[in-house]
């Protein structure tokens, strides 16, 4: 089957990266990233909060409060922030910014969840912590920085496509190209979508333009129904339950 392109249209857009973490939060992703149950995750962070044994025989908490609803930084935890971002990412990947808390009556005193020293890298932390508390410590280490970093940079393309013996008809598809990462070299955050497609295709973009020929090299029907909502996922109640106060 043959097709010409009838149109090809670049538009440039944004990715921010996500608030620190806050109770809800950090449930909703543990589950998404490591299918952990609720009590497990916050079982593990209340490990995290209360001590660890560490190599220089001291003992002290690798996180902040882990029950919060709030997603602010200390101005001294942006600050370190700003130091390990420069030191190991580069200047440019920095950008500092403030995140304001949705959920009313949200108390503002107390911070996001994030390391209490934000100098104390993941990898620093292998022989200290088991599995899953390095897993749930490089989550939040990770969410804390990315924050602090600049918004990504994506290139949507899409293509519309007609076939030769029917012109009047409009095939579309799109291709995202990540043109500079910057938060999202540290930090992707996870989706409740199970129908979600795969947008990690590594290939490169085709060099068609306006009036290319485009030979399929295969063609497939699928009939699509209609489906109900998804059963609730512990992350998805988790979210729904908060959004509804």
């Amino acid at each position: 089957l043959n097709f010409v392109v009838q149109d090809v249209v670049k538009k440039e857009s944004t990715r921010k990266p996500g608030a620190p973490f806050t109770t809800s939060t950090i449930q909703q992703e543990a589950a998404r990233k490591f299918g952990f149950w609720v009590k497990q995750t916050m079982t593990i962070a209340q490990k995290l909060y209360e001590w660890m044994d560490l190599w220089n025989g001291d003992r002290e908490g690798l996180i902040t409060y882990m029950r919060t609803d709030s997603v602010h930084l200390s101005d001294k935890a942006k600050s370190d922030c700003k130091k390990e971002i420069e030191k190991n990412h580069g200047k440019e990947y920095y950008n500092s910014r403030d995140f304001k808390t949705k959920s009313s009556g949200a108390q503002e005193a107390h911070e996001a969840i994030r390391p209490t020293e934000i100098s104390r890298t993941p990898s620093s932390l292998t022989s200290v912590l088991d599995a899953g508390q390095l897993k749930l410590y490089t989550l939040i280490y990770n969410r804390t920085l990315a924050s602090q970093m600049k918004d990504a940079k994506v290139e949507v393309t899409t293509f519309t496509f007609a076939p030769e013996s029917a012109k009047s008809q409009e095939w579309i598809t799109k291709w995202e190209v990540i043109k500079f990462d910057w938060f999202m070299k540290l930090y992707i955050e996870g989706t409740d979508d199970e129908a979600e497609d795969d947008e990690s295709d590594s290939s490169v973009l085709p060099n068609l333009a306006k009036g290319d020929a485009a030979t399929s090299k295969g063609v497939i029907a699928n009939q699509l129904f209609s489906r109900p909502p998804a059963r609730y996922t512990e992350a998805s109640l988790v979210k729904k339950l908060e959004s509804e106060g």
